[in-house]
């Protein structure tokens, strides 16, 4: 049950942030990109950056951010409840993609 509400103020935290940075509903822009999750604690290089917004079409929803949260978080060190929030969130319960997939850790 505390496990839940820690990855439910996470969750709100993730949310808050990206729409307060993308106040359109999407990150259309690198910087917007940067900050959002910069003031999450990532430390991504502008490589990975341009190539996460580059593979979203130059757009991204918050279930897009989600996504590059989750491929971003193998990359660093991030306590395991956000790993766990992450990964929950972006595939469920059963560590399976929507379509069924498994999530190919």
């Amino acid at each position: 049950m505390q496990l839940m509400i820690l990855l439910k103020c996470y969750l709100l935290e993730f949310r808050e942030c990206f729409y307060l940075f993308a106040r359109s509903g999407q990150i259309t822009s690198l910087d917007e990109l940067t900050v959002v999750m910069r003031s999450l604690g990532m430390s991504p290089t502008i490589q990975e950056l341009t190539g996460y917004l580059k593979g979203k079409g130059g757009k991204m929803s918050f279930a897009d951010f989600l996504e590059v949260m989750h491929i971003h978080s193998r990359a660093e060190n991030l306590p395991s409840e956000v790993r766990y929030l992450i990964r929950f969130f972006f595939y469920g319960i059963g560590g399976r993609r929507a379509d069924g997939s498994p999530d190919g850790k």
